[in-house]
């Protein structure tokens, strides 16, 4: 039934695709692996469930407790690639943004400082990240109407899925103001929204180690949640909304929460 290099699994729970281990069920979960099996995969897992819904490294999206009734797709190892070039490096949409700083720092390329404050794989950092990594693109692949194609961010965020990324290296002079002065920090689950730096306020206002239910802000890294047993999605959004609040009340800062949740709500 399914393409070369497409591994689906039915009923799967989201919890396991997800670095908090929560999150309802998704009727199917993909991995389309091969380039050349791509738009086939996703033409046949849409026949079988609907539109997929693309899926990075699972540090922001998780699926609610009623469940996701339309394919989950995540890109696998044909896109875990990159390939440098003295001018323009190509980056599958699968890398973790860690490892491509790592392999862009010991290269000394410069241009992707705004890059140190994105969790997850470089195709939901360009897909859901834009005005933070825009200065480093130089053109962005997607699959677009059954075949994969070179064009503009803005070309990319009406595809089906995003695939690569071309990155160029930048002199500082030229990167955003806000990208020289942000903390090297990453920024997890939360963003700021106003002018007061993040993670200074949220060291201020206490945050570290704060626990709720199963769900802890481990001390030493205050931009992520920590299962502690038995977490529910519902137990992280009650952390991250009190967490907003406090700081709120604390600093006067405004964080918002980057968690996107996809699927229906459970039924009380």
């Amino acid at each position: 039934m399914w393409p070369d290099g497409v591994v689906v699994r039915e009923a799967e729970p989201g919890e396991r695709h997800s670095p908090w281990r929560v999150g309802g069920s998704c009727a199917w979960f993909a991995v389309l692996h091969r380039r050349a099996t791509l738009a086939d995969g996703w033409s046949a897992l849409r026949q079988a469930g609907g539109a997929p819904m693309p899926l990075g490294a699972g540090t922001r999206t998780l699926v609610r407790g009623g469940g996701l009734d339309r394919p989950l797709a995540r890109l696998g190892v044909d896109f875990l690639h990159i390939e440098r070039g003295e001018g323009l490096w190509f980056v599958g949409a699968a890398v973790p943004v860690p490892v491509l700083l790592h392999a862009w720092a010991l290269a000394g390329r410069t241009g992707l400082e705004a890059w140190t404050s994105l969790a997850g794989s470089v195709g939901a950092a360009v897909a859901l990240d834009s005005a933070g990594v825009l200065p480093a693109i130089g053109a962005v692949e997607a699959l677009q109407r059954g075949q994969l194609r070179e064009g503009t961010l803005e070309d990319a965020k009406r595809a089906l899925i995003i695939t690569g990324v071309w990155l160029r290296s930048a002199p500082a002079e030229v990167l955003p103001k806000k990208a020289k002065a942000r903390s090297t920090l990453p920024q997890g689950w939360w963003q700021r929204d106003g002018r007061i730096d993040p993670v200074a306020e949220l060291v201020r206002a206490g945050v570290a180690g704060t626990r709720l239910r199963d769900v802890r802000i481990p001390s030493e890294d205050i931009e992520q949640f920590v299962n502690t047993g038995r977490a529910t999605l519902d137990d992280v959004e009650l952390l991250a909304r009190s967490v907003c609040d406090k700081v709120k009340r604390t600093s006067g800062a405004d964080l918002v929460s980057r968690v996107q949740e996809v699927g229906k709500k459970r039924r009380s």
